[in-house]
């Protein structure tokens, strides 16, 4: 398997122009276990020795990635972590607000939205925290409320104008 590419590697990809990366509207389900996909190993390796950009990659493995069994979903969120640029965030972002997936698939997702830039990771953590059934909703409140130093509680209204002051009041 191919390493995960570090922090320099990863700010190299990002600055990469690309074009929008056109993923199809996420699947409410995932891939039953008869179909998924058990040669993800190989596939992935042969898609991040290929040639094609970045962006091309990123498509390939969003468009596996609902297929993968946990550990493949695992492996190549960290990938995509790398591989997706902010600009493209919504295709990968679809899949943090998923609250079926695996609690550790879901530490990956929420690991790479802390490293993006506040325009990104605010509205993120907001889709995360709306939704009682996602893991990782309670985490995603205490980090709004660490920018925001306020509990707006179960007031989604409130809280969406309070992120969107703050974003207006701090641009990245």
């Amino acid at each position: 398997m191919k390493a995960v590419a570090g922090p320099g590697e990863r700010e190299a990809a990002r600055g990469v122009v690309s074009r929008p990366l056109d993923i199809a509207p996420a699947v409410a389900e995932f891939a039953a276990p008869s179909d998924l996909i058990t040669n993800w190993e190989d596939r992935v390796d042969e898609i991040l020795t290929s040639s094609v950009p970045e962006a091309d990659k990123a498509r390939k493995m969003l468009e596996m990635f609902p297929r993968l069994p946990e550990g493949g979903q695992v492996e190549v969120a960290q990938h995509l972590a790398n591989l997706v640029s902010d600009q493209d965030y919504p295709s990968l972002g679809r899949f943090l607000t998923n609250s079926a997936l695996p609690e550790p698939v879901l530490d990956v997702l929420v690991a790479d939205v802390l490293n993006r830039p506040n325009s990104v990771k605010l509205p993120a953590l907001l889709g995360v925290a709306r939704d009682p059934q996602n893991p990782k909703a309670g985490e995603a409140k205490d980090i709004l409320q660490l920018f925001l130093e306020e509990d707006y509680g179960a007031d989604w209204n409130t809280w969406q104008a309070k992120v969107d002051q703050w974003l207006k009041d701090n641009p990245d």
